[in-house]
């Protein structure tokens, strides 16, 4: 369905000169030309509409979010194992420090085969992003050898592959596995991208500063053709002040996806901590996938 004309709005501008028209309590986004307006798709005419539209960013002060983590190697004698790269407990930040990135490939650098920079989703010790209009910030690699973030954080949100090194090929990825950890010792880990992955496959995501976020739609599943199997895996909810809970547990078999959906969804403050966290496994070697889709809402939006 189209923006509706004939339907009443208004226009709104903003500060810095954007554009916005604002039609059943929802803000549209203007592209350039005016007219384009037409082809917007509409929201609030049913939820899929409204997810499709944040998805597009065409709703002002919400954004979509997608976490999809792994662990490669779950035992029974290990749980509990929090769903990220390296497994076992993820190791929540304490407090905000200077940060690091390095890979475990030489190739990963400006001159290498492999990726130059990364980019990554930090927030400050208030939880804040690095930015209102940007919350990336970019890294540089220097293979092997550890490189200084700007900065002091206490939470990485996502992690992705930027740019390519002068000698990649057309079509490239990182060849090691890329570490974000902090810059003293014992350089605790706390972020991986695994070799040829190009992202962070970790389910650990916070609410920044000034957002709430709806977690409404997630999904579970044993890899690697391992039917023969199963494990519990729980949601994992930390407030601000450290203490945490495990709310939502379920059975995951092998061989087939579970996918868990909710509107409205399950909706979280600023500060919040939420990801997966594997409390039971009938097998060694398990290898399993947890994630989940969201929407970001500002504090300031009804």
């Amino acid at each position: 369905m189209a923006f509706d004309l004939a339907q009443p709005f208004a226009t709104v501008v903003a500060a810095n000169g954007q554009v916005f028209r604002l039609q059943n309590d929802i803000l549209y986004k203007n592209f350039p030309p005016f007219a384009q307006v037409n082809d917007l798709p509409a929201v609030g005419t049913t939820a899929a509409d409204h997810a499709r539209a944040v998805g597009f960013g065409q709703v002002e002060g919400h954004r979509r979010i997608a976490v999809l983590g792994n662990v490669t190697d779950i035992d029974t004698l290990t749980v509990p194992e929090d769903v990220w790269p390296s497994g076992g407990v993820y190791p929540w930040i304490p407090s905000a420090r200077a940060l690091r990135v390095r890979s475990s490939s030489p190739e990963d650098s400006p001159t290498g085969t492999g990726v130059a920079s990364i980019s990554f989703q930090p927030l400050d010790a208030s939880y804040a992003e690095a930015s209102p209009t940007n919350p990336s910030v970019t890294a540089a690699l220097n293979g092997t050898t550890p490189v200084a973030v700007a900065g002091t954080w206490l939470r990485i949100n996502d992690g992705v592959i930027a740019s390519k090194g002068s000698n990649a090929p057309a079509f490239a990825t990182n060849v090691g596995d890329i570490f974000i950890e902090d810059a003293d010792a014992p350089n605790t880990v706390r972020t991986i991208i695994p070799a040829g992955t190009g992202f962070a496959r970790q389910s650990q995501f916070t609410v920044p500063l000034g957002w709430r976020l709806s977690v409404e739609s997630q999904v579970f599943c044993i890899n690697r053709s391992q039917p023969n199997r199963d494990l519990t895996v729980s949601t994992y909810v930390q407030t601000s002040s450290g203490l945490y809970r495990l709310p939502l547990e379920l059975s995951v078999v092998g061989g087939q996806v579970y996918r868990h959906d909710g509107l409205p969804g399950v909706v979280l403050p600023e500060k919040t901590d939420f990801g997966y966290r594997v409390v039971y496994c009938s097998n060694d070697n398990t290898n399993f996938t947890a994630g989940f889709l969201a929407t970001l809402k500002k504090n300031d939006r009804s």
